[in-house]
């Protein structure tokens, strides 16, 4: 079965600071500050190429006290699409990662770690409706060697309800 992936991430912080002529005489109305990932987001067509996807995966997960899911882009079969097409990714191009209840966290395995950890066992730490999410750039990052993250319970009494997406090339 043939299929087209396409896909955008845009990761936007908007802060307004209204000025107050009564503490600052002189300064009056709104400031805007905007800070956005690639002048307003990234878009990848469909394809294997930079600036193109393939494969796209997403999930909504629940994991047990201390439980442990672990995640391996480049073994075929392991991790499919929602339309059930086999992942096997050359490159990761963009990650996100919500926490719906309890806490968990993103963090490299202990062998094959994907390039965007430094070292095994770092991560990042997210409770109830935290996010984190990665632009990988237009190629994405390499992972023909380096490939697994994982993702881990870490309150040690609850459960914790997590949506993983990711998007990459084959």
């Amino acid at each position: 079965m043939a299929i087209e992936s396409n896909a955008l991430l845009q990761i936007r912080l908007v802060m307004d600071e209204i000025l107050d002529s009564s503490a600052d005489p002189g300064a009056s109305g709104t400031v805007q500050a905007v800070v956005e990932n690639a002048n307003g987001g990234r878009r990848w067509a469909n394809g294997g190429g930079s600036g193109q996807v393939e494969r796209v995966y997403k999930r909504i997960r629940t994991l047990a006290s201390g439980a442990t899911d672990t995640y391996d882009v480049l073994a075929a079969g392991s991790l499919v699409t929602p339309g059930g097409q086999p992942i096997d990714l050359d490159e990761v191009k963009a990650l996100c990662l919500h926490v719906v209840s309890g806490e968990c966290k993103l963090v490299a395995t202990g062998a094959s770690f994907l390039g965007v950890f430094t070292a095994a066992s770092e991560g990042i730490k997210l409770s109830a409706g935290q996010t984190v999410a990665l632009d990988l750039g237009a190629a994405g990052i390499d992972s023909t060697t380096a490939s697994q993250f994982a993702v881990t319970e870490t309150s040690a009494s609850a459960s914790v309800e997590y949506r993983l997406a990711f998007i990459g090339a084959q």
